[in-house]
């Protein structure tokens, strides 16, 4: 719904499967909010930011960043893609805000059921989790697969990529989702 919030043509979107774009302009938004705001959506798997400066030319940098629910559900490889890949559409000045999960409870204010070790990761498993728990540096990324990161694991990628943690704080998801803010460094 941040869409509401912007001028026309100051939004765009990526997204791996075409029926989840299609129903956020249908059933999310509607057509008419979709005509009047303009939004650049592709259809893209493989963070093809690059192709937003291609296919539109009135293309405009972002400043801000939003990924809801992509995190949680991609590997430690796929996280580094999609920053790096990121890095070529943006500047420095931009800021990415990303959900994640935590394998490290002390970032959470709430309870968790039970634990176990997948790997070498400790896995939390909080009251209401409904998902598979997949270990981020051997599973394949996937919409039914939750990964969980530790503070080192979120450091690592952003030493490797490029970016810097900015924050990580506890917004109160409904599925325990925390936020992480992400700068260039």
């Amino acid at each position: 719904f941040i869409i509401d919030y912007l001028d026309a043509g100051n939004y765009m979107g990526i997204e791996l499967q075409e029926e989840l774009l299609n129903s956020g302009v249908y059933d999310v938004i509607g057509v008419e909010k979709f005509k009047e705001k303009e939004p650049k959506l592709l259809v893209d798997g493989e963070f093809n930011f690059k192709d937003f400066k291609t296919t539109w030319p009135e293309f405009k940098k972002p400043t801000v960043g939003l990924a809801q629910s992509l995190f949680t559900h991609l590997n430690f490889k796929d996280i580094k893609l999609c920053l790096n890949n990121l890095k070529e559409i943006v500047d420095k000045d931009f800021i990415l805000y990303a959900t994640f999960h935590s394998e490290q409870g002390s970032f959470h204010t709430v309870e968790f059921k039970e634990s176990y070790v997948y790997g070498e990761t400790k896995i939390y498993l909080l009251k209401g989790s409904r998902s598979i728990g997949g270990n981020p540096f051997t599973s394949e990324s996937g919409p039914h697969t939750d990964f969980w990161y530790s503070l080192n694991d979120l450091k690592k990628i952003s030493d490797q990529t490029g970016w810097e943690v900015k924050e990580i704080f506890d917004w109160n998801h409904p599925r325990y989702q925390l936020m992480i803010v992400w700068t260039l460094k």
